[in-house]
């Protein structure tokens, strides 16, 4: 029997309170680390960004990431309501510095490439603004590439295969998911670079992505994103000093 609109509303409202007493720590986390964003990217538009207009063009970058972090609160909040996947989890925080390690090799990749076939001059963000640019931009790409794919993936695809192996279902989805990056990475460059070099470059940021999902799934949201701050950090912040001096 269909509900009535009130009963409707009230369910979800009373579903919405339980989520919020039972994950309050979870949601607790994704918040703080969301009002640290937001404060980085007041104090990068107050000092002048440019790099924002790359991404978000016009729009005031206040205002579209404040968009991208409630969308990222909505999601979330299905996630876990769906108990699809973790935000944060206590133990897991004693297997940072495991994850951190394949960070390694995605980074020397990365600056290979860049040593046989150079990036642009201006590629990084240069400090300190990159210390508050850098979390910000990784912040907004696990929202809109990750979370975002992954909900509705997995709201539509459990549905349809109801009864079907969850486990079987989320490598599916993170196989697709993985494609999305490289995708806009490699037409958003446009880097010049040999067909093959962009077809490492796109292998590269599939398995990084693959990885990241990986990490998701096993362990939490914040361990994730975890994994591309510190690939991050490796990238754009110590080779993104070194190689003004190396290639330029």
């Amino acid at each position: 029997m269909k509900m009535d609109p009130i009963d409707e509303r009230m369910h979800r409202l009373s579903s919405l309170k339980e989520l919020l007493s039972t994950e309050k720590l979870q949601i607790g986390v994704f918040v703080t680390i969301s009002l640290i964003i937001l404060f980085f990217t007041v104090a990068l538009y107050l000092i002048g960004t440019p790099r924002f207009e790359i991404f978000f063009g016009s729009i005031n970058p206040v205002f579209m990431i404040s968009i991208i972090i409630v969308l990222g609160l909505g999601l979330v909040s299905i996630l876990l309501s769906q108990e699809w996947v973790d935000i944060y989890k206590r133990e897991n925080l004693k297997s940072l510095l495991l994850i951190s390690l394949p960070t390694v090799p995605f980074a020397l990749g990365a600056i290979l490439v860049d040593l046989v076939f150079p990036y642009p001059e201006d590629t990084n963000v240069l400090l300190p603004k990159s210390l508050l640019f850098y979390p910000t931009m990784g912040f907004v790409v696990e929202i809109l590439f990750h979370l975002l794919p992954l909900t509705l993936l997995l709201a539509l695809l459990t549905s349809v295969f109801k009864g079907r192996d969850f486990d079987r279902i989320f490598l599916v989805i993170i196989v697709i998911i993985s494609l999305l990056e490289p995708l806009y990475q490699l037409d958003f460059s446009g880097t010049g670079h040999p067909i093959w070099i962009s077809a490492i470059e796109g292998i590269r940021l599939f398995l990084f992505s693959y990885v990241q999902l990986s990490i998701l799934k096993k362990y939490d949201f914040l361990s994730m994103y975890w994994f591309r701050i510190i690939y991050y950090i490796w990238w754009h912040l110590v080779w993104g000093t070194i190689r003004l001096v190396v290639l330029f």
